[in-house]
Order: C-alpha cells, then sequence, then structure tokens
C-alpha cells in the first residue's frame, strides 16, 4: 500500500458538460492524474441526455458532480 501524498496547493478542476459521454472520462482521468498539487474535481452537467452520468458514475467517491438547472 502506498501512503497518500498531500500538498498544500489545491487546484479545483472545473469540468463543465453537456452530453460528453465520449469525452467526460478523459477530461477526468487528467485532472485526477495531476501531480505535485491537491486536486478536487467538480463536473457540473447541463441536463445531459446521453449517457454521460453513467461514464461518471466510475468516478464515484473522487469527484464531485452537480447538475445546473
Amino acid at each position: 500500500m502506498t501512503a497518500e501524498k498531500h500538498y498544500s496547493t489545491l487546484v479545483s478542476a472545473i469540468i463543465p458538460t453537456f452530453n460528453a459521454a465520449e469525452y467526460v472520462p478523459q477530461a477526468v482521468s487528467s485532472a485526477l492524474a495531476s501531480r505535485g498539487v491537491s486536486v478536487e474535481v467538480i463536473v457540473i452537467d447541463d441536463q445531459s441526455t446521453d449517457t454521460t452520468w453513467q461514464m461518471l458514475d466510475r468516478f464515484s467517491g473522487a469527484i464531485r458532480c452537480l447538475i445546473w438547472f
């Protein structure tokens, strides 16, 4: 088991989405892979009608998802 590193610099990656199922997993993975900083990933969805939410499910617990009304 490896110890999780905690950095003093916090970066918030805010990813807006709308019907972005094809692209959102790569965007989230890229943000989570940031090195040298603590990162929080916030995905804001504009009521997608495709499978965007199903793609985001795999990141459950690692990101925050919000629906924009």
